[in-house]
């Protein structure tokens, strides 16, 4: 093995932990690939630290989980690695029981009842299309309670015959719904026109729950519901977007999306103050979590300089202790490269944002990498990635422009690259290379462009489009 596949494989081994999640008593629980493949890990504090430990008997991969206040544990694991076919398991304590019937399925991890013996989840058993509503209750059998078209999730329960749903139409347009399961009654609580967002409620108590929601607005806020009158206001909204909520007592926490980058805030439920900054965590906020037993926030974050890993977040202070250390093979973490903010102006004015990041080595104008994240609907953010960790070691200067179609920055943004307008993206790729070679920092003479899903098309089309620019290019299942 050379030197650079030395260093690839190296840094495609660098592990990582996420869904942090508060577990029984102080323990809290979360998903690591430490051992090469996904599994549930707890941490229990014993004696002042945190002790970690594997929490299932399980050979496969964990792609999620929930915990029941009676301490079952319900997770996903597809049958064969690498398939997606999610089966549904329960983990008592005692042995591990299968819920899913078969193999050739997907099923949604739910949501357990208030008593903790009975789960809410969602499967496309029927037709292997559309996912509907199943219950089981524990030592039981599961049964089919509400037959359904698209896509669904059973996301809490209100009281112990009421369910909150959460039904997406497509990426950018999704309602929360309502089913009373003696009544056999389902319900739209958000039903609205034109395009809009609606998910994460979480129960404030049997007639409340909050939701991200941009109904009527550009960017994504905080609702509160009133079931008994059917109504909802906004409790916060503000000019960047809300990604994560976190109920604490008679407080939210929340996680707005400012650029790319995650910024933690706090609201008082009663009173009419204001929302004030816990914390800017310098990465990207990918769940949030709080512990009443510890009374903290945890937060599933992915930065450049720690990957994902899991932290507490102090309530008073806003101080973040890392909870988890994942491999990441002798490399110093303090190495890697943290991006700037690049704005620049396309074709028609339009300003675009997008993150740098500088080589670790070598000097203006550097040889570039135009990275084009997938979707369209996703965006370039502080999250880690060996790739691009990788490259800057190797002396790529990396630009990741948010061209527009990307989402956090509004609506009205993510629509402008729609049907005949998706060239006007492939002009915006192109001239962030102008506005990097203008500003001296890229070889124009060296530089490759690539991506993928998404960002593999706009790869294809930037390399046909503008052949004379490229030294290489490399398309990743466009």
């Amino acid at each position: 093995m050379d030197e650079t596949s030395y260093m690839v494989t190296k840094y495609l081994s660098i592990r990582s932990a996420r869904e942090g999640k508060p577990g029984w008593g102080d323990c809290i629980f979360y998903i690591s690939n430490t051992t090469g493949i996904d599994k549930l890990w707890a941490a229990c504090p014993r004696n002042g630290q945190f002790l970690h430990d594997l929490a299932l008997p399980w050979e496969g991969r964990i792609d999620d989980y929930i915990i029941s206040s009676r301490k079952l544990i319900a997770f996903t694991t597809d049958y064969s690695i690498g398939n997606e076919f999610w089966g549904l398991y329960i983990d008592t304590g005692k042995s591990i029981i299968q819920i899913s019937e078969g193999m050739d399925h997907i099923n949604y991890i739910g949501a357990w009842d208030p008593l903790g013996t009975t789960l809410a989840f969602t499967s496309n058993k029927r037709d292997l299309v559309n996912f509907d509503l199943y219950i089981y209750k524990f030592d039981s059998q599961s049964r089919l309670v509400m037959e359904n078209k698209g896509i669904l999730r059973a996301e809490y329960w209100v009281s112990p015959s009421r369910i909150l749903l959460s039904k997406n139409y497509t990426n950018l347009d999704s309602d929360i719904l309502l089913y009373d399961t003696e009544g056999k009654r389902l319900y739209n609580l958000t039903g609205h026109k034109g395009e809009a967002v609606n998910y994460s409620p979480i129960p404030i108590d049997s007639d409340h729950f909050l939701f991200i929601t941009n109904i009527d607005n550009e960017v994504k806020g905080i609702g509160l519901y009133d079931l008994e009158t059917r109504k909802w206001r906004y409790i916060y909204h503000g000019e960047w977007g809300v990604d994560e909520l976190a109920l604490a007592g008679h407080s939210v926490y929340f996680s707005v999306n400012k650029n790319g980058e995650s910024e933690i805030y706090k609201l008082e439920l009663e009173g009419d103050r204001e929302p004030f900054k816990v914390i800017s965590t310098g990465g990207y906020v990918t769940r949030l979590e709080y512990s009443g037993e510890l009374s903290r926030l945890i937060i599933s974050l992915s930065s450049s300089k720690q990957g994902e890993e899991i932290f507490l977040v102090e309530n008073n202070t806003g101080e973040m202790k890392r909870l988890t250390y994942s491999p990441k093979l002798l490399l110093n973490q303090e190495d890697f490269t943290s991006p700037e903010h690049f704005k620049y102006e396309s074709f028609d004015g339009l300003e675009i944002n997008s993150l740098l990041f500088k080589p670790v080595t070598g000097r203006e104008p550097y040889p570039g990498i135009m990275y084009l994240h997938g979707g369209p609907e996703s965006q370039a953010t502080f999250r880690f990635n060996p790739i691009i960790q990788l490259l800057t070691r190797l002396g790529y200067l990396v630009i990741a422009p948010n061209f527009r179609g990307s989402i956090g920055y509004g609506k009205t943004f993510t629509h402008m690259d729609d049907i005949e307008k998706r060239g006007e993206a492939v002009k915006d790729v192109y001239h962030a290379y102008l506005s990097l070679v203008k500003e001296g920092l890229l070889d124009p003479g060296n530089v490759c462009v690539t991506g993928g899903s998404y960002g593999g098309y706009l790869t294809l089309m930037s390399m046909a489009l503008y052949p004379d620019i490229w030294r290489c290019g490399v398309e990743i299942a466009g």
